[in-house]
C-alpha cells in the first residue's frame, strides 16, 4: 500500500471520512483475505482483554497489551507460509497469523 505524503509529513491512505484518498495506492484484497484480517484483529483484541485480566489477579506473571497497535501486526500480511515470523510481546496477531492457535498462545505464556 502507497500512502500520499501530507503537508505535515504524515502518511495517510484515507480522509477523515474513511476514503481513499486521491493519489493513494490501495492493494486488491478478497472479501475472504478482509475477513480473516478483521477476524485476527478482533482475536487480538480479546485475547488482549482475557489475558489482562488474569494478569491482573496474579494468574499470570507478564502480559502485554496491544491495544491500538493491532493493525501493526498484520504487516506480515504479504509473507510467504515458508518465511520465518519471530513476533515480541505486543505482536500478537503476527502470531495468530502465521498460525499459531490460541491454545498454543496461552501456553507459551504460562509456559
Amino acid at each position: 500500500m502507497a500512502a500520499k505524503k501530507s503537508k505535515d509529513d504524515l502518511r495517510r491512505v484515507l480522509d477523515n471520512e474513511g476514503k481513499v484518498l486521491k493519489g493513494a495506492k490501495v492493494p486488491k484484497l478478497s472479501d475472504e483475505e478482509l475477513h480473516k484480517i478483521f477476524d485476527t484483529l478482533l482475536m487480538v483484541r480479546i485475547v488482549d482483554d482475557r489475558m489482562m485480566r488474569l494478569q491482573r489477579q496474579g494468574q499470570l506473571g507478564f502480559y502485554m497489551k496491544s491495544l491500538g497497535e493491532e493493525a501493526s501486526h498484520l504487516s506480515v500480511f504479504p509473507l510467504r507460509k515458508t518465511d520465518w515470523v519471530l513476533p515480541s510481546y505486543r505482536e500478537q496477531g503476527a502470531w495468530f497469523w502465521a498460525g499459531y492457535t490460541i491454545d498454543d498462545f496461552i501456553n507459551q505464556l504460562f509456559g
